[in-house]
């Protein structure tokens, strides 16, 4: 299971990443 929040919080961070200039 903690693999799986690992990429929850890539897949968000990249998000906000993208998001942000």
């Amino acid at each position: 299971m903690f693999l799986v929040l690992v990429q929850l919080c890539w897949c968000y961070m990249l998000s906000t990443a993208r998001a942000k200039p």
